[in-house]
């Protein structure tokens, strides 16, 4: 024990011993080379006739691999518009909904007016931003269509 009552650990190492700065230096070339082989050789990979197959563990943890979806897909799926109706995606029958639905909002637009209060106030800018939107989305489409035709007459 030292002066703190703490025990002291005992060396297990033996000191180092001193280097001599001539074995060193740039003038002096390889002096010994020591080389140490293990004494235990490793053991031999078993035979493969003993080895036996796994039952049906490999095969769930193979199908739980092949069936994880990958971040693409799932990115994909969720950004997959929910169609009910398949005949929307034929372009005259989508313009034709869209002229209803500006046609029913401006019908919706002159209701709003007409009642007062602040519900009524941010109903009339909600309605006036989507309607913005709606007439800025068709003439993006319009114009579209005039890009198209123009390169399909070429």
């Amino acid at each position: 024990m030292d002066a703190n009552g703490n025990q002291q650990q005992k060396r297990k190492n033996p000191p180092l011993k001193p280097v001599d700065p001539q074995q060193y230096s740039f003038d002096v070339g390889l002096v010994k080379i020591t080389t140490y082989r293990k004494k235990k050789r490793p053991e031999p990979l078993p035979a493969t006739a003993d080895i036996h197959p796994s039952v049906g563990k490999m095969e769930e943890r193979l199908r739980a691999i092949v069936d994880l979806q990958a971040f693409e897909c799932i990115f994909l799926d969720a950004m997959k518009p929910d169609i009910r109706d398949r005949t929307l995606l034929v372009p005259v029958r989508f313009r034709q909904r869209i002229a209803k639905l500006r046609q029913s909002m401006g019908a919706a637009m002159e209701r709003v007016r007409g009642a007062h209060g602040r519900a009524a106030e941010e109903a009339d800018m909600l309605l006036c931003d989507l309607e913005a939107h709606l007439a800025e989305d068709a003439g993006r489409s319009e114009l579209l269509e005039q890009y198209r035709l123009m390169i399909l007459l070429g």
